[in-house]
């Protein structure tokens, strides 16, 4: 409650302050672009180099900053619904399954998530902590989001598609902002940014933040404790010494508190309990990049970061520390006839540490992995204006798995400025994480005398996850109100993590003493397929009204059964249908309505039955510098369920419930 009263004294504040405040120039609503416009836009992921979007051999799908923020979302997991082809899940208040096509999991693990170039991945599971990658939405210029391998450009991970955020230049964010929340979830929160000038060609910027937001409703016999708090502060520089040249050094600290209920197994009766210790993590990172011209043709970037984070009580009960240096350099040539060649090279560091384990141990409990990698991709006109040869490879090497090559081919045709035609196949692979290499595990306790415990034990000799896919899309601008994207895929993975089980004599961490436990190893005997379709439409229906369609098929079969390992992910937690329907209607008297309908289709493991869902968003702007608005989510049902009960880790899942906030924003 006192939480409520301070958000809704924050929200009273900025009113007033909007209102006292001189009107400013009102901002180019997304709704003043044509859908040409929009298609033309450039996208920097596909290629590693600025394209237009209409012009790239790849699935990709941009979120804008107005989609962001007519959205409602206050997430960056929520703003990738928007995506087809993505499946995302809440478990609960803080934890998401996040994935693209296919193998979701809170531990998926093929998918690259990047932060203005800076891999938020963590080698602990091969995934992402979703509930500390919270930067400020507001700041985000756009999410590039590609469906399909990535590995040739981007390296490791790679695998299914590519996140890539992208957050504004501080020339772009010059004054104030703030911002302020409260509702039944949103228990509270608050944001101040302020960016300023020194000198000609220098900007700067600097935010704080803070939320403290509520539990989601428990399963009947569960335990929800997934509250969720987090504070964060950060900074911009960005100088442009000369016509063609940036220079940027960016960074963050946070602290975040994620509540959770964890099923803890025992050696002594009652044998299991839970635990409702937080996750608390403290981190930040600091990020510097140079890109500069060195003649019209020429252009070269260099980039490097450190980030560090402790988390305490991580996945169970074990404490995690981990310090990450990356360097990475690009070079971009434009040859005669406009062919192109992007080269790179890359280093990476990354030192982990463990310890206060019982349920889980890594031997050793310290490890540094290296990683060195170098890529090439040339760009060929085959036929001038109207087909476009795409060939590229990535080589790195790891200090656990040794070299891996990850090539790619993709062929864009454009018959005409309105419509393009591309195909692709490539290889892709997954590293193996620290857990499947040299984590051992207990993930039960048989209650006999004496005690069986169930284990899980890392494998140091596991390969790398494989990947060869082939895809083919089409893009269109079908009239000046209709624009249409498809693609479709087939994918073919081979040596996926399988779990193989047997008794056996089994020494356990101090202080448990020696005993006979049934323990399974991992392995890499697992292949499986996928085809599916993915679907995109946006229509300017009005000069008022938008309408945004997306719709996924995937079907995705595993051979063999994945067994005792089908806990951790199969193709039983993929909604095979995925469909959802955005609008946006400026009304008089700057109104603005915005909704967002979305179907999941039922999971076969739980079971977790199909789910229609509808957001929206009422906002109105009394001054072109204040906005505010009422946000409802989850509107149709007062709570719902989104994925399966964890059989591995065993946190407790929780179901999403109805959320209303109200918002004001108040720039200056």
């Amino acid at each position: 409650m006192k939480q409520v009263l301070l958000a809704l004294g924050g929200l009273f504040l900025v009113v007033l302050a909007g209102l006292a405040v001189p009107t400013l120039g009102k901002a180019r609503s997304l709704t003043d672009f044509s859908l040409e416009e929009l298609m033309a836009m450039e996208v920097t992921t596909p290629a590693k180099s600025p394209r237009r979007f209409d012009q790239t051999p790849a699935a990709v799908f941009v979120i804008t900053a107005e989609d962001i923020r007519r959205s409602g979302a206050t997430t960056i997991p929520d703003l990738l619904r928007m995506v087809p082809g993505m499946q995302v899940a809440h478990i609960d208040g803080n934890k998401w399954a996040v994935s693209a096509r296919g193998f979701n999991s809170r531990f998926a693990n093929k998918l690259l998530v990047l932060i203005d170039g800076r891999s938020v991945y963590t080698p602990t599971f091969s995934g992402v902590y979703w509930d500390v990658q919270d930067t400020l939405l507001a700041d985000i210029e756009r999410i590039e989001v590609i469906r399909g391998p990535g590995g040739s450009l981007w390296g490791a991970n790679a695998v299914n598609g590519i996140v890539n955020i992208i957050t504004k230049s501080a020339r772009d964010t010059q004054g104030g902002l703030a911002q302020a929340r409260a509702g039944n979830l949103e228990r509270g929160s608050g944001t101040l940014r302020y960016g300023g000038k020194s000198g000609q060609n220098h900007y700067w910027r600097g935010f704080v933040q803070y939320f403290d937001r509520g539990p989601h409703h428990a399963l009947p016999g569960e335990t929800a404790a997934d509250d969720w708090q987090s504070r964060r502060g950060g900074f911009r520089s960005d100088r442009y010494p000369a016509p063609g040249e940036q220079l940027t050094l960016q960074g963050e600290a946070y602290s975040s508190r994620a509540g959770a209920a964890r099923t803890e197994h025992l050696f002594t009766a009652p044998f299991v309990r839970t635990n409702t210790e937080p996750t608390e993590t403290d981190g930040g990172f600091l990020l510097a990049r140079s890109s500069w011209e060195v003649s019209p043709a020429v252009r070269n970037r260099l980039q490097a970061y450190v980030d560090h984070f402790q988390r305490r009580r991580n996945l169970l009960d074990e404490d995690e520390r981990r310090t990450t240096l990356d360097v990475d350099f690009q070079n971009e040539l434009t040859l005669a006839a406009e062919r192109k060649l992007t080269w790179g090279l890359g280093y990476r560091v990354s030192r982990d540490s463990f310890s206060g384990g019982q349920v889980i141990t890594y031997h050793p409990p310290r490890k540094t992995e290296h990683l060195l990698s170098a890529f090439a991709q040339a760009e060929l006109p085959l036929v001038e204006e109207r087909l476009t040869l795409y060939a590229g490879s990535k080589a790195e090497h790891f200090s656990s798995v040794g070299l891996e090559i990850q090539p790619s081919l993709r062929l864009l045709w454009t018959p005409s400025s309105r419509h393009s035609l591309w195909a692709s196949a490539a290889r892709a692979v997954g590293t193996p994480s620290r857990a499947d290499q040299e984590a051992l595990i207990i993930i039960g306790v048989v209650p006999i005398d004496p005690p069986l415990p169930l284990t899980s034990q890392g494998n140091p000799n596991i390969k790398a996850e494989s990947l060869k896919a082939f895809e083919i899309g089409y893009r269109a601008l079908l009239n000046d109100s209709l624009s249409l994207d498809i693609a479709t895929f087939y994918n073919l993975y081979d040596d996926l993590r399988n779990f193989e089980g047997e008794p056996a004599e089994f020494t356990l961490p101090a202080p448990l003493p020696p005993m006979a436990a049934l323990f399974t190893t991992r392995n890499n005997e697992t292949k499986a397929r996928s085809q599916g379709v993915e679907v995109a439409l946006s229509w300017q229906a009005h000069q008022r009204l938008r309408l945004m369609g997306a719709y996924s098929y995937i079907d995705l079969r595993v051979e063999p059964r994945l067994g005792v390992e089908d806990f951790d992910f199969s193709a039983q937690k993929t909604p095979r249908h995925q469909a959802s329907l955005r609008t946006w209607l400026d009304l008089p008297r700057e109104w603005e309505l915005n909704t967002w309908l979305r179907y999941v289709d039922a999971l076969e493991r739980g079971p977790v039955p199909s789910y229609v869902e509808l957001d929206a968003k009422l906002s109105w702007a009394p001054r072109a510098n204040l906005s505010l608005a009422l946000v409802g989510r989850n509107l149709l049902d007062g709570r719902h369920q989104e994925f399966p009960l964890e059989t591995f880790l065993k946190n407790s899942v929780t179901e999403v419930r109805r959320q209303v906030f109200a918002e004001a924003v108040l720039t200056f």
